[in-house]
């Protein structure tokens, strides 16, 4: 498998069409290769543990909304959101891999993509 790509530009090794454009997708365009990110394994398991409401946050996550966005979308509190992110990072086991919420708020929608 290829290492990181360290390119600031699109990497055409990596198709990006199923991620939204926004501060996800720009992330991920100056990150690392998605396909070392899921090839870690074991997500689907992790995603089967989250609660109904967990994979509402996470899907709207994945569509490039912000916590004060998706609490106004759920019709609950952003703090409620933030409890919710932070039990997503748990659950997927993103908690110590990645040191920001950004990284670790772009691991979670790419194990929910690749699931």
């Amino acid at each position: 498998m290829p290492g990181p790509c360290r390119a600031r530009r699109p990497c055409p090794r990596r198709p990006l069409s199923s991620v939204p454009r926004n501060r996800t997708r720009r992330a991920v365009d100056s990150g690392c290769d998605v396909r070392q990110l899921l090839a870690r394994g074991g997500h689907e398991r992790a995603l089967d543990a989250l609660t109904a409401r967990e994979r509402e946050v996470l899907t709207e996550m994945a569509q490039g909304h912000t916590n004060a966005a998706i609490a106004t979308r759920l019709f609950i509190s952003r703090s409620a959101v933030e409890k919710h992110v932070n039990a997503i990072f748990t659950k997927l086991d993103l908690t110590a891999l990645a040191a920001t919420t950004h990284s670790r708020r772009v691991l979670a929608v790419l194990r929910y993509l690749g699931a």
